[in-house]
């Protein structure tokens, strides 16, 4: 049997990214992974001059643990006034089943409180009851001196939504200037070789490679660095083989990570 020559259709996450890397270098882009050879990249992108250029949309690690991160964060019906959106760390024994039977419990209780610090969270509502291993109201009280709480920054500042996440030790940098290191690592991962290599058999000169940034693969005081970044002190030194231009996408950061070869950095906000 023939294989489709159909584009396989993109995640409404993916579609998003495309859209920011086209929106950012004045391009068009469509689907281009038919799945009729071994290795394709995701996305080709035309520049109004008509040069394409191949795009692949990838994530940190290549875990698969990453449902859990991409499910937390896309928005879910929810109670109240708002819409929220909610992360939580691995090791909760939480699934999307248990999340979205109550979710609606820590909503209510989190708009009822009006969250905008750890110590704003109400401290005794067993969350997630069911979820097996300590309940994640008690184990965010015990640990919220490590927590943070805030705000994601959206398209609809009306709709606030909210972020939980622990981190692991090391400091909050808005500069991020432990960005340079911490990637100059993950270019040398299979992970990173093999998107890489993807671009490569496009034989086009421009290769991009966007990748969704989350808390199995990527240190979570540098996630939330991230999340919080209001410039980059970083330097153009990286050594990203063949690409031309690296982007990154943090959950609940108003802004993402553009790098091209020569340059370095320029951080820009989401549109």
């Amino acid at each position: 049997m023939a294989k489709s020559t159909k584009a396989k259709e993109l995640s409404p996450h993916e579609r998003y990214i495309a859209e920011c890397v086209a929106l950012a270098i004045g391009a068009t882009w469509d689907p281009h992974d038919d799945n009729s050879q071994p290795a394709m990249y995701d996305v080709r992108l035309t520049h109004a001059d008509g040069t394409p250029a191949a795009l692949e949309i990838s994530r940190a690690g290549d875990d698969t643990a990453f449902w859990l991160e991409k499910y937390c964060s896309e928005p879910k019906a929810a109670p109240g006034e708002y819409d929220w959106t909610v992360t939580v760390p691995a090791g909760l024994g939480l699934t999307p089943k248990i999340l979205a039977k109550f979710l609606p419990v820590l909503i209510t209780e989190c708009e009822a409180a009006g969250v905008e610090t750890p110590d704003a969270l109400p401290a005794v509502q067993n969350w997630f009851p069911g979820a097996g291993g300590p309940n994640a109201a008690g184990w965010y009280v015990a640990a919220r001196s490590h927590g943070l709480v805030m705000q994601r920054f959206t398209r609809s500042p009306e709709r606030p939504q909210i972020a939980f996440s622990l981190i692991s030790g090391g400091n909050i940098d808005p500069g991020l200037r432990t960005l340079d290191a911490w990637m100059s690592g993950q270019v040398t991962e299979s992970w990173f070789a093999s998107n890489v290599e993807k671009l490569v058999l496009s034989g086009f000169d421009e290769l991009h490679l966007a990748v969704s940034l989350h808390d199995v693969a990527v240190p979570e005081d540098l996630l939330v660095s991230f999340m919080k970044a209001t410039g980059i002190d970083s330097s153009s030194a990286l050594d990203a083989g063949p690409l031309t231009d690296l982007w990154l996408f943090a959950p609940f950061a108003p802004v993402f990570l553009h790098w091209t070869k020569g340059d370095g950095w320029a951080l820009l906000d989401r549109p």
